[in-house]
């Protein structure tokens, strides 16, 4: 059923508030011209759960502010839909679980809520035009696009929220467009993308969140940038296709998880400016072959490199002072020793800022500088 042509004035002097809502026999709509809907939220849930719904010709709104929010929540049907270069912001849930393949978002869109794409099955492109003033993308926008193969974000963007294309898992190129404001990759960002293969992180941002690129099992390069300070837990957890990554001089913090289960990193220098190693943070690294373990670092939480079966030997640096901390060729004999200028130092012997520890023998235990660490 096609909806009868409706007037500019017509949609002007009527509350589209829930007009359509569930109206499940509707294939069509259209508008003619200009509206001038004057309220943003208007038009909330005007075709949502139209489930028969394929196409929709909106009107040019002239309001100075339009949102699209529940506007087609739930239309599983809707594969075609031009948005308007007057509309400023796409809403919450706005296009939900639809069937859309591509959309083009105008340069007059300043920002994306909460879920307004997440879940569109066959979503292919998203295309930002090319003076776009897009400053916002919210939470899970595009999350779980599973046929989403690529995306360009505009150098206009300043926040990108939690989750936004985590579970995109045909995503294998994202581009960050040169001078883009963002600080931090947020949490879950990327997370569960299986087919992205390289990712350069743009300078500028200082942290990566929470499960940023968790699961990302054919990430291979990444570049990270020199402003970058943390690295967040499980940040890059089970990245499994990760062989090596430079880690940028002013990085501060590795967090809980962070790399474990990269079984393909095979070394491992860590930049002089980190002062602390979290939880589990190379957990079952199987393939890391050496570390490098500067004189900066103050912490080293627990099991942060237990089951790195790879791992020959550690060289930790403490006030100028380098060893190597090597695995025993017995493995029935956990107590650890260092071996430094072909001399041999058993666990009680002390050097310079440095004392080995047996508190827990199935680790291999340092002090240093009065620290106990587990490593």
């Amino acid at each position: 059923t096609k909806v009868p042509v409706l007037s500019a004035q017509t949609l002007a002097e009527s509350c589209c508030y829930n007009m359509f809502y569930s109206c499940t026999h509707i294939t069509e709509f259209t508008t003619l011209l200009a509206t001038d809907i004057t309220e943003p939220n208007a038009c909330q849930w005007m075709f949502s759960d139209c489930t028969s719904l394929t196409r929709v010709v909106l009107p040019c709104y002239t309001a100075s502010s339009t949102a699209l929010a529940y506007m087609f929540y739930g239309c599983t049907n809707l594969t075609n839909i031009v948005i308007p270069n007057q509309v400023t912001n796409i809403g919450t849930y706005a296009f939900y679980d639809t069937d859309i393949k591509t959309i083009n978002i105008p340069s007059s869109v300043v920002s994306i809520g909460e879920q307004a794409f997440t879940t569109c099955d066959n979503l292919k492109e998203v295309n930002f035009d090319e003076e776009s003033n897009l400053t916002e993308i919210g939470l899970a926008a595009f999350a779980l696009c599973t046929k989403l193969n690529s995306i360009v974000i505009p150098s206009s963007v300043e926040i990108i929220s939690n989750e936004t294309f985590s579970g995109c898992s045909n995503l294998s190129s994202v581009t960050f467009e040169e001078g883009i404001k963002i600080k931090s990759i947020s949490e879950n960002m990327f997370s569960e993308c299986y087919m992205l293969e390289s990712i350069i992180i743009p300078e500028g941002v200082t942290s990566i969140g929470y499960y940023a690129f968790a699961q990302c099992t054919s990430l291979q390069e990444v570049v990270l940038p020199s402003t970058l300070t943390n690295i967040g837990d499980l940040a890059f957890m089970n990245c499994t296709s990760i062989s090596s990554i430079i880690l940028p001089d002013g990085l501060v913090s590795i967090g809980e998880s962070a790399f474990s289960n990269c079984t393909s990193l095979t070394n491992l220098e860590l930049p002089s400016s980190v002062k602390s190693i979290g939880d589990m943070a190379f957990y079952g690294c199987t393939g890391l072959t050496s570390v490098t373990i500067p004189n900066s670092v103050t912490s080293i939480d627990d099991l942060a490199f237990y089951g790195c079966t790879g791992l020959a030997s550690y060289t930790i640096t403490v006030n100028q002072f380098s060893a190597t901390l090597t695995k025993l060729s017995t493995p029935t004999q956990y107590t650890p020793y260092l071996e430094c200028n072909s001399r041999y130092y058993k666990s009680g012997d002390k050097i310079t800022g440095l004392t080995l520890n047996t508190k827990y023998n199935y680790y291999y235990g340092l002090i240093i500088n009065g620290i106990y660490y587990r490593i």
